[in-house]
C-alpha cells in the first residue's frame, strides 16, 4: 500500500514535471517568435530610417546648390552691373 501510494506520488510528479516542460517550451518557443517578430520589425524601421536620412541628406545638398548657385548668379549680376556702369562711365566721356 506504501509502494503504490510512493509509486503513484512518483508518477504524478513525472507527469508535473512534464507538464511544466512543455508550458515552459511552448512559452520559449511563442518569446522566440515574438523576439524574431521585434527584430523583423526593427530592422523595416532602422531600413526606414536610412531611406529617410538618405532623402533628407540629398535634400540638403540639392539646397546647398540651389545656394550656391544662386550665389554664383548674384555675383554675376554685381560684375554684370559693374561692367555696364564702368561702359556707361566710358561712354559719357568720349561725349
Amino acid at each position: 500500500m506504501l509502494l503504490d501510494m510512493l509509486l503513484s506520488l512518483f508518477v504524478a510528479a513525472v507527469l508535473g514535471g512534464l507538464i511544466v516542460w512543455l508550458i515552459d517550451r511552448q512559452r520559449i518557443r511563442n518569446l522566440s517568435q515574438i523576439n524574431q517578430a521585434l527584430q523583423d520589425n526593427l530592422a523595416k524601421e532602422i531600413a526606414q530610417v536610412d531611406h529617410l536620412t538618405d532623402k533628407v541628406r540629398s535634400m540638403l545638398s540639392a539646397e546647398r546648390d540651389r545656394k550656391e548657385a544662386v550665389r554664383a548668379g548674384a555675383a554675376r549680376a554685381t560684375e554684370a552691373r559693374k561692367a555696364s556702369a564702368a561702359a556707361r562711365r566710358l561712354l559719357k566721356s568720349h561725349q
